[in-house]
């Protein structure tokens, strides 16, 4: 059983259970910034489905990207990791899908990133004034 998994399938099953899953285990308010490295996704796929190309995943993480769901940093990506949501779409294959065939402007990562630093920002600053 050597054949390639199909981009969408995996992208769709990393979406809806092993993100998911990590989200969970994490318990943070959504929406989550996850990091992911390659390997440590595919020795988790490999652990629980047997034979998996780490050139599959790699590709499933790369729709993702291509969905301005995630962002590639080598062999890590940087995923913003959130409940998804379309008009009149209620097949999680198909809204991925959609996002991969017409990517939305911005990328969710950059949104939630700045979104981040803000916050971090705005909280320091609080802190110091709190100190006087």
């Amino acid at each position: 059983m050597n054949d390639s998994v199909d981009g969408l399938y995996l992208a769709t099953h990393l979406w809806s259970k092993t993100l998911a899953n990590m989200v969970n285990r994490q318990g943070a308010a959504l929406p989550i910034l996850l990091h992911v490295k390659l390997d440590e996704l595919r020795d988790d796929l490999l652990s629980r489905f047997g034979h998996i190309r780490r050139e599959d995943v790699k590709r499933a993480l790369d729709l993702l990207v291509t969905a301005k769901l995630a962002q590639r940093d080598r062999d890590s990506w940087y995923i913003a990791w959130d409940r998804l949501f379309a008009v009149g779409e209620r097949v999680l294959e198909r809204i991925i899908a959609r996002r991969v065939c017409r990517p939305p402007a911005t990328s969710r990562v950059g949104q939630l990133r700045s979104h981040r630093t803000r916050v971090t920002r705005d909280r320091r600053q609080r802190d110091q004034l709190e100190l006087f």
